[in-house]
């Protein structure tokens, strides 16, 4: 049962949630990798990500989902100029759900906007791979 938010967690009233969604064609990441292979990879993912797709069978599924998770986090974030690409990683937690990792200055800018925390879920088909991002933001 959940707590009630009205007596035990009155911090919770002052925090919104703001979502980011986006959807990527695997195909279009697919043809990217194989057009432009490492020079690709290297410009959108950090080292640790290119290691775990690259390890999995269907990697352009994989990068196709963490690509469609850092547009999905630039949507919830709201931040403009948007962020490199590199300066958000997308890797398994302990629990082996996508968690969100900012590098340097994206962190830096999220944290004195007052966002607390980012969730993430991540999931494709044969087709698309879809990411749904939400930030949690102090007012």
């Amino acid at each position: 049962m959940l707590p009630d938010i009205g007596q035990e967690n009155e911090g919770l009233l002052n925090i919104i949630c703001i979502p980011g969604v986006d959807i990527v064609e695997i195909s279009r990441i697919r043809k990217l990798y194989e057009k432009w292979g490492d020079k690709f990879l290297h410009r959108v993912f950090t080292a640790a990500e290119i290691e775990y797709c690259l390890g999995k069978a269907g990697t352009p599924a994989h990068l196709a989902g963490r690509f469609a998770a850092k547009e999905a986090v630039i949507k919830s974030i709201k931040v403009r100029p948007s962020p490199p690409l590199k300066s958000i990683e997308i890797l398994r937690g302990k629990s082996g759900n996508p968690e969100v990792r900012l590098k340097k200055e994206s962190e830096r800018i999220v944290r004195s906007m007052g966002i607390l925390n980012i969730s993430l879920t991540i999931s494709h088909s044969h087709d698309f791979a879809v990411a749904f991002a939400i930030a949690h933001k102090k007012l």
